[in-house]
């Protein structure tokens, strides 16, 4: 006589129910997770785009104070040049300064010499020799003075020379003290227009900040829920197995009621105790354990 299954068919059932009852709390985690990360890329990127605004509404401002800090550069780069060649025209006036005033003061010490040395030669009596050495100092004493007469009569040049490079330093400081006046006045409009461009950067970071930390949760939510997702995958792989289980005890069912089916065609008496066991179970939609 066949015997129906032994092994109780509902403890599986059970195992089933529990492990479709885990996957649904995993998998509604999972999409929980999922969601939440969803809404916080969403959030990050909205708060990305309204960073985008705010600088963009201050780009008209920026763009404002970058060219008047060129013009700045500008100015000061004048400034400087101005500056430059006027201190150069000042080390050549400087060179310039002593040649007149040493030419005649050299010209009044020799003068007042050659006129001590002859003086000397009228009221002193001299040796052959002492006059003779006398006389050659005071001819190349009239040397030198002839020499210094000529750079005497070169001052006024020289002094109107300097009266010329005088004038243009003055005018190059002026032009350059122009430029600089320039350069304060837009170094000040620069700084007024950088004042109000600050709530519009700090309201930036404000919100790059906020973009961050969403960035941050939605990461953070992604790895929960890959970590819920992983369980749910090891939960479906074990239903599988107990599916494959199911679906091999119905099958083996059906080969025993078919085995019953033919020795009753055969006129031989089946066994209705297995028979009957198997339907009952089929009614109450329960697994066969072999």
């Amino acid at each position: 006589m066949i015997q129906p299954p032994g092994e109780d068919v509902q403890e599986r059932r059970e195992r089933m129910e529990a492990a479709e009852d885990k996957l649904h709390r995993l998998t509604s985690k999972r999409n929980e997770l999922n969601q939440a990360a969803k809404e916080a890329r969403e959030t990050r990127d909205a708060l990305h785009e309204r960073r985008r605004n705010i600088l963009d509404e201050a780009k008209d401002l920026r763009a404002k104070r970058d060219e008047i800090n060129e013009r700045v550069q500008e100015h000061k780069k004048k400034r400087d040049a101005f500056q430059a060649k006027a201190k150069e025209l000042i080390k050549v006036k400087q060179g310039k300064d002593d040649v007149p005033g040493d030419a005649q003061e050299n010209l009044r010490k020799v003068s007042q010499r050659i006129e001590r040395l002859e003086r000397k030669q009228q009221i002193e009596p001299l040796s052959i020799e002492d006059e003779r050495d006398l006389l050659d100092e005071i001819k190349e004493l009239h040397e030198e003075k002839a020499r210094l007469e000529s750079l005497a009569e070169d001052a006024d040049d020289i002094i109107g020379e300097i009266g010329s490079i005088e004038e243009r330093i003055d005018a190059l400081f002026e032009k350059a003290d122009e430029h600089h006046e320039r350069l304060v006045e837009l170094s000040k409009k620069s700084d007024e227009v950088h004042e109000k461009l600050q709530p519009f950067f700090e309201e930036a970071d404000k919100v790059r900040e906020q973009a961050d930390e969403k960035h941050k949760e939605s990461v953070e939510y992604s790895e929960r829920a890959d970590h819920y997702h992983e369980r749910a995958v090891e939960m479906i792989k074990e239903l599988e197995e107990l599916r494959e289980e199911e679906k091999a005890d119905r099958e083996e069912m059906e080969r025993i009621l078919q085995e019953q089916k033919e020795k009753a065609g055969e006129g031989l008496e089946p066994d209705e105790e297995v028979f009957d066991g198997f339907m009952e179970k089929l009614k109450k939609g329960e697994r066969i354990e072999f």
